[in-house]
Parts: C-alpha cells; structure tokens; sequence
C-alpha cells in the first residue's frame, strides 16, 4: 500500500513479483481496488471533495499512506491473544466463549501493550512517508523493539508474526519471536 501511496495513489505499476510476501489473492484485491481513477467504486474527485481539500497527487499519496496506516494499527487489533492466557482478543459481537476470548479488539486499553506498539509502527511509517520510503515489516520490528512493557496483562502476541516477518525478508528477533503466536 505505502508503494502506492508513493505512486501518488497509482497502482498499475506495482509488480507483486517486487513485494516480498504478498499473496496472490492480496495483491489482486489491492489492485482492483486502485485501478480505476480513485479507491474502488469512489473517484479521487469524490473522495477529496468530500473532504474538501483539492485533488492533488500529494493528496492521494497521504490519503493512500493513510489506507496503509489503518492497515498497520489494525495489525494489532485482530489476531492478537493476550500473553498472560493466551486469550484471543475479538470485537464485542464476536465475543462467545469467555474461556478462549476476551472482548475488546478496539478498544485500546485491552492489553495496552498492543495499542503502545501499534503506536510505534505508526511513528516509524510516517517517518518512511516523510523520507519517501516505503513500509516494510521493519516499522513493526522496530516498534516492538522500542516498545518497553510495564505490566504483564500489556503483553500480547500476534498470530503469525514471524512467518510475516520472514515472507517479508525481515530477520526473526528475540522481539519478535516473544510477541509471536503460531
């Protein structure tokens, strides 16, 4: 996504073959999204005269970038289990067994660790925005690398994190390895 941005919202150069750990059904759904002259069925002009600011390729690359951000805290929001149980944390109208889940996907004071990281990653892309440079796993590495966790109920794990870091040419850390759940 942050190589579309970049692309000022353009997607019909991007070559998956270019995008380590991108699947096949990922890459085409994005594509079809960012084919036409807009984001799916909504145009540039749309999208930007409802929020009344002009259709500019600056424009389109940080609205793209922000369609990246959503992705990446969201990143911490689904998939993820509280450490100290191994509970998956699900939306409230998901939540049906109180022995394997608790509620609160959203909500970022259910395992606060997850919202303090996703925070990081957040700050490291808008730094690779700033610099022009796209996204990677790194920001996620790097976010939980600053991240320092103050109680034991902050800590959580991410389903697949290693096997996202490794797809995406990113090195397996002690980090990593401890916020990840198979």
């Amino acid at each position: 996504m942050t190589r579309i941005a970049l692309n000022n919202g353009n997607a019909s150069t991007i070559n998956r073959s270019t995008i380590k750990g991108l699947g096949q059904a990922s890459y085409e759904w994005i594509k079809w999204d960012f084919e036409g002259e807009g984001v799916g069925a909504v145009t540039w002009n749309k999208i930007f005269s409802d929020l009344n600011v002009s259709n500019t390729n600056k424009n389109k690359k940080y609205f793209t970038w922000g369609i990246a951000l959503h992705i990446l805290s969201d990143t911490f929001a689904h998939k993820t289990y509280r450490k100290s149980d191994n509970k998956l944390i699900v939306h409230e109208d998901h939540y049906t067994n109180p022995n394997t889940q608790i509620p609160g996907a959203d909500v970022i004071t259910v395992v606060k660790g997850r919202w303090l990281v996703a925070g990081h990653a957040v700050d490291y892309s808008i730094d690779c925005l700033l610099t022009n440079n796209y996204g990677d796993c790194a920001e996620i590495i790097n976010a939980l690398e600053d991240q320092t966790y103050t109680s034991n109920s902050e800590l959580f794990l991410k389903k697949r994190l290693s096997q996202y870091v490794q797809s995406n040419g990113g090195t397996v850390t002690s980090y990593v390895r401890n916020a990840n759940y198979n």
